[in-house]
């Protein structure tokens, strides 16, 4: 059994293949887009393998979750086990990455409770569509409040808190602008579609 070992970064992969007793069989530093697409063939050179990817549930989800579809075992290596890994300071570049050893590797092999990777599931489309949801409504409690505090200004004694958007209408209709900076308070107010 082997462990390909993955540290994700926003260009480039460093990959390290070891087996169980450490020995490092082979390495490279791959572009990212490279080794997602061609992950499966990368790995048929070890039958017997596993991967650990370093940040599965973030910056290494799309790689993890394209291994996951091809029915790979994936680990998770989570950033704060890769990050008590320490390292002797290293010269920063591409040329540095390719040569440094993985911080997943060393992390996932002195870590034997690592989180196995599952699928996305209906679970994680709720949870997506939920966030869109409450963004969406957080956008239009503060376009109300903003609404509400520009009419506070335009009308002569404010308008009441429980405003609708059909009497914020009739009463944003009965202000007449003097001043350019009323005009434009006016036209935020009403919006770029109206």
């Amino acid at each position: 059994m082997v462990t390909i070992a993955v540290d994700p970064h926003k260009r480039l992969n460093v990959v390290e293949v070891v087996d169980g007793a450490s020995t490092v069989l082979a390495g490279s530093a791959v572009d990212t887009p490279r080794l997602g697409s061609g992950a499966d063939a990368f790995a048929r050179a070890w039958r017997r393998r596993q991967w650990a990817i370093e940040g599965a549930q973030g910056v290494g989800k799309n790689l993890a979750q394209r291994l996951v579809a091809l029915d790979e075992v994936v680990l998770d290596v989570p950033s704060r086990k890769s990050s008590l890994v320490r390292a002797s300071p290293r010269p920063r570049g591409a040329r540095a990455t390719r040569s440094m050893p993985t911080r997943s590797r060393v992390a996932a092999l002195n870590s034997p409770d690592l989180e196995r990777v599952r699928a996305d599931d209906h679970a994680t489309a709720l949870r997506l569509l939920a966030s869109a949801a409450q963004g969406a409504r957080g956008l239009r409690i503060r376009r109300s409040n903003r609404v509400h505090r520009e009419l506070q200004i335009l009308i002569p004694g404010g308008a009441k808190r429980d405003l609708s958007a059909t009497r914020a209408k009739e009463m944003l209709s009965s202000v007449r602008p003097r001043d350019e900076v009323t005009k434009l308070r006016k036209s935020l107010v009403r919006g770029p579609d109206r």
